[in-house]
């Protein structure tokens, strides 16, 4: 009796040998105090550089509108020339937005106060743990 309620439910000895994971577990690397803290400068790095180049073509833009807002040009009717003026006052001011807070958060100041405290034995902030990936281990950057 037992075993056929075994059977019913798939519990047979024979049919658990039978089945394997679908995945193997994925290979875990520990790494040591200091290669995380290389890593935390890598991200804060790449981060910057990002928010940087992002604040600059912002800046850009803006300067660019700005110049052509002042330019005598006709283009058709006025509300063409003022909704591309328009357009580009927000886009620029949306990069402007996004980058702003971005470089203060990784900027150097901070990142060095983080490596510092992670070095002193405090935990990562949740975004930096969130953000660090594999190829900021990596000395080659792939």
């Amino acid at each position: 009796m037992a075993l056929l309620l075994s059977l019913a439910l798939g519990r047979h000895p024979a049919r658990a040998q039978l089945r394997r994971p679908l995945l193997a577990p994925a290979p875990t690397r520990s790494y040591t105090l200091e290669d995380t803290a290389y890593a935390v400068r890598r991200l804060f790095d790449k981060r910057d550089g990002a928010a940087t180049a992002l604040l600059a073509r912002s800046l850009g833009v803006l300067s660019g509108v700005g110049i052509a807002a002042l330019l005598p040009i006709s283009l058709g009717s006025g509300g063409v020339k003022q909704g591309l003026v328009g357009a580009g006052l927000l886009t620029g001011a949306i990069g402007a937005g996004v980058s702003l807070p971005r470089m203060l958060r990784f900027s150097r100041k901070h990142r060095d106060e983080v490596v510092a405290a992670y070095l002193q034995g405090e935990p990562l902030p949740t975004y930096v743990r969130r953000h660090l990936r594999p190829e900021h281990f990596r000395a080659d950057g792939r």
